[in-house]
């Protein structure tokens, strides 16, 4: 009976001092992860993807170098003369500096062939991205159920095959979209990541590489093992989306959100058995944490209108 007590003491004066509340950053949740994705596209639709991802100049340097080494009257050549022209034409503006051929004549590499398959089957083994991400979880101090992703990452595409280097990009995770626990239980623990990614060229050291941007979309699986309790689920493949621009993809690809593969994330190696990278959320809007920064948002805004009055 006196042992119940105690407990019952303490949990009604946690919060008078006995036990200090939970500053809103100690909720903040920074995550390091290693990846591997494929490509579940055929030879067109893999075409039209680079073309968005890497630009209509980077291409275009991909594309004269595969002419080049292309015997005049093959069908290949016909081809690539017919994706250089279409990328052209449905790029007018660009200001891309002419391919230097001495360079690197002959070695486009595996690529074009990749590209110019009249294959339908999906390339799934031939091309492969490599990459890490490193992400943080920053919960809502007013609202601590609601909380945003942020993050960054590089990747690097290559010939599983040989190895041979084909591109690389980096990206940021994009912080525009409010997340909640309650969305994450309805959305049967999927959670949709935008990113924007900045690719340029490996496969050619034709001139100037060009930076282009694009942007993506990743569906992240989560699992949750006890009721509150969250992870990654490094069992699931995790659907990856190439936001398609008309005005600047492939004529070949239709405007909208294409899939282009699955990503999956390296298990967390443990020397217990035990999990890694959990993600507990069950006390999040009890009373131990903080609840005063309603007064400093309504404070902070205060001092914003002073400002634009002393103007």
């Amino acid at each position: 009976m006196r042992q119940r007590l105690t407990v019952f003491t303490l949990i009604v004066c946690g919060g008078c001092g006995l036990f200090p509340r939970i500053p809103i950053q100690a909720l903040r949740v920074v995550q390091l992860e290693t990846y591997t994705q494929d490509y579940r596209l055929n030879s067109k639709e893999l075409r039209g993807a680079f073309e968005v991802m890497l630009g209509a100049c980077n291409m275009e340097v991909l594309y004269t170098l595969a002419l080049s080494g292309l015997p005049k009257n093959s069908e290949e050549h016909k081809k690539f003369g017919q994706y250089l022209k279409s990328l052209q034409n449905n790029n007018p503006n660009r200001t891309c500096g002419p391919a230097d051929l001495s360079l690197l004549k002959n070695t486009s590499g595996s690529l074009p062939e990749l590209l110019a398959s009249k294959s339908e089957e999906k390339v799934v083994e031939p091309v492969v991205v490599r990459g890490a991400l490193t992400f943080g979880i920053v919960p809502n101090g007013i609202r601590p159920n609601e909380f945003i992703i942020n993050g960054w990452g590089r990747y690097f595409v290559y010939v599983a095959a040989s190895g041979e280097l084909l591109a690389s990009a980096q990206f940021n995770v994009e912080v525009d979209k409010v997340h909640s626990i309650d969305e994450l239980e309805r959305s049967k623990l999927v959670l949709e990541i935008p990113a924007r990614q900045w690719a340029t060229r490996e496969f050619a050291r034709a001139g100037v590489p060009y930076i282009a941007e694009s942007r993506l979309v990743v569906r992240l699986h989560i699992r949750s093992p006890i009721l509150g309790v969250y992870e990654i689920d490094y069992d699931a493949g995790h659907e990856v989306f190439l936001d398609v621009d008309a005005h600047a993809a492939h004529s070949e690809l239709r405007e909208g959100r294409m899939p282009i593969g699955q990503l999956k994330f390296d298990v967390p190696s443990t020397h217990d058995g035990l999990p890694r990278k959990l993600l507990d959320v069950r006390m999040v809007e009890s009373w131990w944490l903080e609840h005063d920064y309603h007064s400093f948002e309504e404070k902070r805004w205060r001092v914003s209108d002073d400002r634009e009055t002393k103007r």
